[in-house]
């Protein structure tokens, strides 16, 4: 969205507002355009600064409850061992026959408990060995998703979430798969097309956390619907919000919005790295795009704009009034500062003094009520 910032007029009605005037050099007939990656990450700005994340990494209480296998249905592809056929032994009416027909049938009897035992144990490899079974969303996966879920016994997982079943996947199985996909880049690939995708930088090694915590299963099923573009599973929409909320925090924000306004000396003084992010954390922006992003992805959007509350509450617009009168050789006190951030506040002229649409005539009596009588000889004389 651009800005244009209009250059105050100087033949004012009354005479007493002539001190806006210093507000002619405030800024240059356009102002910066905060832009924000478009859900294709194709964003016209430049790449957002990498700031580390420094909010604390919320990982979820272990779940106790959470079952040893996920109850998904696996076909086994071989039969239960049959029980051992019994051997019937006739008396002969020769002791030496009787003997001879009785060793021979210990010995069968042997021979067939053998067999019987190596049956069993190729049976009981069968079942402790993990069933791979065909994976019919193979190609819609990563192969190296594909290969982890193998690698983990977790392959009949992979289905159900790929399409958006009812099927409860809550599981230590699945926690394994989401902390082996960890790997396979699956936090770039699901946010890259997201309006997230110029602070991965910042965020992803937090998210790649919380894939390897006791709920890494919901994450990765939230991941993986966002890439599939279809809502997440109901059961993991908390831990999968509470990552993306606890991943994306307001430095990142922040540093975005200093870079978008550097280009303007005047404008970049009015704000501060610190309020900025500390705004953006407090404002919630981020839970609603991140519960946007588990109910509808492909509808998500995230815009940064220089109009948002969360900027506003941040911008010293005294500031840009002082940096004016510094310009003009004239410098305003921090209590003359103080008195403008609140007295263009209070007259709500904040956004429009940014977007340079505030009427100058109010512009002009707020700064007269905040300068001392040096400041105000300066400038009017």
């Amino acid at each position: 969205m651009s800005r244009t910032f209009a250059t105050p007029s100087h033949s004012l009605a009354i005479s007493m507002v002539a001190a806006v005037i210093l507000l002619a050099s405030c800024g240059a007939p356009s102002r910066p355009t905060i832009e924000t990656a478009s859900a294709g990450g194709t964003a016209a700005s430049a790449a957002v600064p990498v700031v580390a994340t420094t909010a604390p990494i919320l990982l979820p209480p272990e779940d106790v409850e959470l079952p040893a296998e996920a109850p998904v249905e696996v076909q086994l592809t071989m039969p239960l061992p049959t029980a051992v056929a019994a051997v019937e032994v006739t008396a002969s009416p020769e002791p030496e026959a009787a003997n001879a027909h009785a060793d021979a049938a210990a010995v069968e009897v042997q021979s067939d408990q053998q067999t019987s035992a190596a049956a069993a144990d190729t049976a009981n490899e069968a079942l402790v060995a993990p069933v791979v079974a065909a994976v019919q969303s193979a190609a819609s996966w990563n192969p190296c998703i594909v290969e982890a879920a193998q690698r983990v016994g977790a392959s009949s997982l992979l289905d159900p979430i790929a399409g958006a079943t009812t099927t409860d996947l809550t599981s230590h199985q699945l926690n394994a798969l989401a902390a082996a996909s960890v790997d396979c880049g699956l936090v770039a690939e699901s946010l890259s097309l997201t309006d997230l995708a110029d602070h991965l930088a910042a965020g992803a090694n937090c998210m790649n956390q919380w894939l390897e915590s006791s709920g890494g299963g919901s994450v990765l099923a939230g991941l993986a619907s966002v890439g599939f573009g279809h809502a997440t599973p109901a059961w993991a929409q908390g831990h999968f919000t509470s990552s993306i909320a606890a991943c994306f925090v307001g430095a990142s924000f922040a540093a975005e919005v200093l870079d978008d306004v550097a280009a303007d000396s005047s404008i970049g003084a009015a704000f501060d790295a610190t309020c900025l992010a500390n705004s953006f954390d407090a404002s919630g922006v981020i839970y609603g795009y991140a519960a946007a992003l588990a109910s509808t992805p492909d509808a998500a959007g995230l815009s940064i704009s220089l109009d948002d509350a969360w900027v506003l509450n941040c911008a010293s617009v005294g500031t840009i009034v002082a940096s004016a009168a510094a310009a003009e050789g004239v410098a305003l006190s921090a209590s003359t500062v103080a008195c403008l951030d609140a007295e263009f506040r209070a007259a709500g002229l904040v956004s429009g003094i940014i977007d340079g649409t505030a009427d100058t005539e109010a512009v002009g009596l707020s700064t007269i009520a905040c300068l001392s009588n040096e400041e105000a000889a300066l400038i009017l004389g």
